[in-house]
């Protein structure tokens, strides 16, 4: 019954932690300009800068990379 119990909060704390990450690349991707539930590229390092544009078609700013 205890491990049970264990189980069942462990499942709970991983459900949390991977909504918590889901919520903070959405905000990642606001913050850059972009839609929230746009992929992230998590090959991206350290070095690479990102470089807000604004698109005069649409008139909303995007984010492009360039490495530095």
């Amino acid at each position: 019954m205890m491990i049970s119990t264990r189980l069942k909060e462990a499942e709970l704390q991983y459900i949390k932690a991977r909504q918590n990450y889901t919520l903070a690349l959405q905000k990642l991707n606001i913050l850059m300009g972009m839609e929230p539930n746009a992929p992230v590229d998590s090959l991206s390092s350290i070095d690479t800068a990102f470089y807000p544009r604004t698109d005069s078609v649409v008139g909303k700013c995007t984010a492009t990379s360039r490495g530095l």
